[in-house]
């Protein structure tokens, strides 16, 4: 396919701050659990950016600590991306990600931190260049294949 644009790009480092405990005797209802709440968020971004057309959101690393299986955890980053043709369709979609981010670490009961760490604007290529691009990569202007045929014997 030819290229219409260039995605802009922006990256988060996004923190999460909670409170360890023991897993045994911390009890549910009284958890700051720092990685419940970054679940929610990453869940959250990835199902509002599906209903969005051509606009991408992903997490490709987590951290957290204590690190402990028995152990809640209390800090946890992660890095989002979020990538679209269009400034302002990223930059709303930012805007709403990152109330969103806020709500869910209220509801949670932990802190938020997400520092801008990456922008890349958008590049609209030229309309008549991709036109051109598209004619050229068209299977219909392509000219015929040649037609092999083998006789055995």
């Amino acid at each position: 396919a030819a290229v219409s644009a260039i995605c802009g790009i922006s990256r988060f480092d996004m923190r999460i701050t909670g409170e360890t405990g023991h897993a045994g005797t911390v009890p549910m209802d009284g958890r700051r659990d720092a990685l419940v709440a970054a679940s929610r968020i990453i869940a959250a971004v990835s199902d509002a950016a599906a209903q969005v057309p051509d606009l991408r959101a992903t997490v490709g690393r987590l951290s957290l600590k204590p690190g402990a299986v028995n152990a809640i955890p209390a800090d946890v980053r992660f890095p989002l991306e979020i990538r679209a043709p269009q400034d302002t369709l990223r930059e709303t979609f930012e805007a709403e990600t990152m109330a969103l981010a806020r709500d869910i670490c209220f509801d949670a009961n932990c802190d938020l931190s997400a520092v801008r760490t990456y922008a890349q604007p958008a590049a609209v290529c030229d309309p008549g260049l991709t036109r051109a691009l598209e004619g050229a990569i068209d299977p219909t202007n392509s000219p015929p294949r040649p037609i092999w045929t083998w006789r055995c014997g």
